[in-house]
Protein backbone atom coordinates (compact mmCIF):
# COMPACT_ATOMS: atom_id res chain seq x y z
CA UNK A 1 0.00 0.00 0.00
CA UNK A 2 1.57 3.00 -1.18
CA UNK A 3 1.98 5.85 1.92
CA UNK A 4 -0.34 9.09 1.85
CA UNK A 5 1.81 12.65 1.75
CA UNK A 6 1.33 14.71 4.04
CA UNK A 7 0.53 18.49 2.73
CA UNK A 8 3.81 19.24 4.08
CA UNK A 9 5.55 16.98 1.97
CA UNK A 10 3.68 18.07 -1.03
CA UNK A 11 4.28 21.67 -0.68
CA UNK A 12 8.20 20.59 0.15
CA UNK A 13 8.60 18.84 -3.83
CA UNK A 14 6.57 21.69 -5.21
CA UNK A 15 9.07 23.90 -4.01
CA UNK A 16 11.86 22.05 -5.18
CA UNK A 17 10.81 21.38 -7.97
CA UNK A 18 9.87 25.70 -8.60
CA UNK A 19 13.35 26.42 -7.50
CA UNK A 20 14.55 23.81 -9.95
CA UNK A 21 13.08 26.07 -13.30
CA UNK A 22 15.38 27.47 -15.70
CA UNK A 23 15.98 31.33 -15.65
CA UNK A 24 14.66 30.83 -19.53
CA UNK A 25 11.86 28.82 -18.86
CA UNK A 26 10.90 31.58 -15.73
CA UNK A 27 11.43 34.25 -18.27
CA UNK A 28 8.84 32.98 -20.10
CA UNK A 29 6.40 32.49 -17.81
CA UNK A 30 6.96 35.77 -16.50
CA UNK A 31 6.33 36.89 -19.99
CA UNK A 32 3.21 35.15 -20.64
CA UNK A 33 1.63 36.32 -17.24
CA UNK A 34 2.80 40.08 -18.19
CA UNK A 35 1.04 39.36 -21.77
CA UNK A 36 -2.28 38.65 -20.25
CA UNK A 37 -2.12 41.07 -17.58
CA UNK A 38 -0.88 43.57 -20.54
CA UNK A 39 -4.16 43.22 -22.45
CA UNK A 40 -6.39 43.23 -19.31
CA UNK A 41 -4.81 46.54 -18.38
CA UNK A 42 -5.28 47.50 -21.96
CA UNK A 43 -8.71 46.29 -21.89
CA UNK A 44 -9.60 48.45 -18.77
CA UNK A 45 -7.99 51.65 -20.43
CA UNK A 46 -10.05 51.12 -23.29
CA UNK A 47 -13.07 51.13 -21.53
CA UNK A 48 -13.05 54.55 -19.54
CA UNK A 49 -9.75 56.40 -21.29
CA UNK A 50 -7.95 57.44 -18.55
CA UNK A 51 -4.53 57.13 -18.63
CA UNK A 52 -3.61 57.87 -15.44
CA UNK A 53 -5.34 54.98 -13.84
CA UNK A 54 -3.29 53.11 -16.39
CA UNK A 55 0.07 54.36 -15.07
CA UNK A 56 -1.37 53.80 -11.73
CA UNK A 57 -1.90 49.91 -12.09
CA UNK A 58 1.03 49.64 -14.72
CA UNK A 59 2.97 51.15 -10.86
CA UNK A 60 1.52 47.89 -9.24
CA UNK A 61 3.91 45.61 -10.40
CA UNK A 62 7.56 45.58 -10.48
CA UNK A 63 10.63 46.05 -12.61
CA UNK A 64 11.17 42.32 -13.41
CA UNK A 65 7.40 41.64 -15.10
CA UNK A 66 6.45 45.46 -16.06
CA UNK A 67 8.06 45.38 -19.55
CA UNK A 68 6.04 42.48 -20.41
CA UNK A 69 3.10 44.27 -19.35
CA UNK A 70 3.64 47.23 -21.32
CA UNK A 71 4.51 45.14 -24.54
CA UNK A 72 1.22 43.06 -23.67
CA UNK A 73 -0.96 46.73 -23.02
CA UNK A 74 0.91 48.13 -26.18
CA UNK A 75 -0.22 44.99 -28.24
CA UNK A 76 -3.81 45.06 -26.94
CA UNK A 77 -3.89 48.51 -27.91
CA UNK A 78 -3.06 48.91 -31.29
CA UNK A 79 -4.82 45.55 -31.95
CA UNK A 80 -8.06 47.48 -31.05
CA UNK A 81 -7.85 50.04 -33.45
CA UNK A 82 -10.44 50.16 -36.16
CA UNK A 83 -10.17 52.04 -39.21
CA UNK A 84 -12.60 55.13 -39.54
CA UNK A 85 -13.04 54.94 -35.49
CA UNK A 86 -11.38 58.48 -35.21
CA UNK A 87 -12.15 58.38 -31.37
CA UNK A 88 -11.06 55.25 -30.52
CA UNK A 89 -7.40 56.00 -32.26
CA UNK A 90 -7.30 59.39 -30.01
CA UNK A 91 -7.40 57.39 -26.98
CA UNK A 92 -5.36 54.52 -28.04
CA UNK A 93 -2.77 57.00 -28.43
CA UNK A 94 -3.19 58.35 -25.56
CA UNK A 95 -2.89 55.31 -23.98
CA UNK A 96 0.49 54.39 -25.99
CA UNK A 97 2.10 58.25 -25.09
CA UNK A 98 1.63 57.32 -21.53
CA UNK A 99 3.01 53.60 -21.52
CA UNK A 100 5.94 54.98 -23.93
CA UNK A 101 6.15 58.49 -21.40
CA UNK A 102 6.76 60.69 -24.48
CA UNK A 103 4.90 62.09 -27.22
CA UNK A 104 6.13 59.96 -30.40
CA UNK A 105 2.70 57.70 -31.13
CA UNK A 106 1.61 61.29 -31.81
CA UNK A 107 3.76 61.51 -34.59
CA UNK A 108 2.15 58.43 -36.26
CA UNK A 109 -1.89 59.78 -35.45
CA UNK A 110 -1.12 62.33 -37.92
CA UNK A 111 -0.62 59.68 -40.67
CA UNK A 112 -3.20 57.42 -39.34
CA UNK A 113 -6.34 60.37 -39.31
CA UNK A 114 -5.00 60.92 -43.19
CA UNK A 115 -5.37 57.42 -43.63
CA UNK A 116 -8.89 57.16 -41.58
CA UNK A 117 -10.31 60.75 -43.85
CA UNK A 118 -9.32 58.75 -46.97
CA UNK A 119 -10.94 55.59 -46.06
CA UNK A 120 -13.67 57.43 -44.77
CA UNK A 121 -14.08 59.41 -48.39
CA UNK A 122 -13.26 55.47 -50.24
CA UNK A 123 -15.98 53.82 -48.45
CA UNK A 124 -18.50 56.59 -49.04
CA UNK A 125 -17.84 56.36 -52.26
CA UNK A 126 -17.57 52.45 -52.84
CA UNK A 127 -20.66 52.47 -50.92
CA UNK A 128 -22.86 54.78 -53.65
CA UNK A 129 -21.54 52.54 -56.33
CA UNK A 130 -22.52 49.18 -54.10
CA UNK A 131 -26.10 50.94 -53.35
CA UNK A 132 -26.61 51.56 -57.44
CA UNK A 133 -25.25 48.48 -57.92
CA UNK A 134 -27.53 46.78 -55.81
CA UNK A 135 -30.50 48.35 -56.76
CA UNK A 136 -29.98 47.54 -59.90
CA UNK A 137 -30.29 44.08 -59.39
CA UNK A 138 -33.02 44.38 -57.25
CA UNK A 139 -34.54 46.16 -60.23
CA UNK A 140 -34.30 43.52 -62.17
CA UNK A 141 -36.72 41.05 -60.07
CA UNK A 142 -39.02 44.03 -60.18
CA UNK A 143 -38.33 45.12 -56.64
CA UNK A 144 -37.95 49.07 -56.13
CA UNK A 145 -38.80 52.74 -54.98
CA UNK A 146 -40.08 53.22 -51.83
CA UNK A 147 -39.72 49.45 -50.81
CA UNK A 148 -35.76 49.57 -50.64
CA UNK A 149 -34.34 52.03 -48.56
CA UNK A 150 -30.67 50.42 -48.60
CA UNK A 151 -28.92 47.50 -50.08
CA UNK A 152 -27.33 45.19 -47.44
CA UNK A 153 -24.51 43.98 -48.96
CA UNK A 154 -24.88 40.08 -47.15
CA UNK A 155 -27.60 39.41 -49.58
CA UNK A 156 -25.61 40.03 -52.61
CA UNK A 157 -22.79 37.96 -54.52
CA UNK A 158 -18.95 38.63 -53.91
CA UNK A 159 -18.65 40.63 -56.90
CA UNK A 160 -20.85 43.61 -55.18
CA UNK A 161 -18.80 42.85 -51.92
CA UNK A 162 -15.35 43.17 -54.03
CA UNK A 163 -16.34 46.80 -54.79
CA UNK A 164 -15.09 47.86 -51.59
CA UNK A 165 -12.44 45.60 -51.21
CA UNK A 166 -10.61 47.12 -54.66
CA UNK A 167 -10.88 50.39 -53.62
CA UNK A 168 -9.76 50.09 -49.49
CA UNK A 169 -7.27 47.94 -50.08
CA UNK A 170 -3.87 49.83 -50.42
CA UNK A 171 -5.52 51.95 -47.86
CA UNK A 172 -5.57 49.23 -45.42
CA UNK A 173 -2.30 47.88 -46.36
CA UNK A 174 -0.67 51.38 -45.33
CA UNK A 175 -2.83 50.95 -42.31
CA UNK A 176 -1.57 47.68 -41.34
CA UNK A 177 1.93 49.23 -41.96
CA UNK A 178 1.61 52.08 -39.59
CA UNK A 179 0.40 49.82 -36.45
CA UNK A 180 3.07 47.49 -36.82
CA UNK A 181 5.47 50.97 -36.71
CA UNK A 182 3.43 51.94 -33.85
CA UNK A 183 4.33 48.55 -31.85
CA UNK A 184 7.79 48.86 -32.91
CA UNK A 185 8.09 52.52 -31.48
CA UNK A 186 7.59 52.05 -27.97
Amino acid sequence: MERIKSAWEIAMERAASRSSVKPEELKKQNEEKGLIIGKALADKFLSDLDKNRLKADLGKYGEEERPFIVKGARKALIESLELGDYEKLEGVIEGLCSLAGDDRPKEIKGRLFLIYDNYTGIYKKSSEKFQAAGRKILNRYGISGDAVKAINPSVFNEELKQINRDDLLPLEKEYEELKKELLNLI
